[in-house]
């Protein structure tokens, strides 16, 4: 399982769908944007497949605890800030094996990797 946090768009959870078997969480506070990864993901035919998007964010997303494989955030990537506090999100890996990956690629400001 994945979980992208502000998930905007949804062009992060398309493509990570698109190279990878994970069922995917998109969780975005914004109304509009929300409607707007909705359409993204439901041409790509992978909304409601393999992706849902929650309009919300993450303390009221009601995922459980030690459940994602993956955590990634679009908004961290494209605005430089995690859109929830930060324990909260590691408290949604799953042990040993999850992996949060959230921050800029190369050339932006450093990112963050917790195993």
């Amino acid at each position: 399982y994945c979980l992208d946090l502000g998930c905007g768009d949804g062009r992060l959870a398309a493509e990570i769908a698109r190279l990878t078997d994970l069922q995917i969480v998109g969780i975005e506070p914004d109304a509009e944007k929300v409607a707007r990864a909705r359409e993204v993901l439901n041409a790509a035919g992978l909304y409601g497949v393999r992706v849902s998007v929650r309009q919300g964010d993450l303390s009221t997303s009601g995922l459980t605890p030690r459940s994602m494989n993956l955590i990634v955030s679009q908004q961290a990537l494209t605005q430089g800030r995690l859109p929830a506090d930060p324990a909260a999100v590691l408290a949604l890996l799953c042990p040993y094996r999850g992996l949060a990956c959230l921050g800029r690629p190369e050339g932006g400001p450093p990112g963050v990797c917790w195993t």
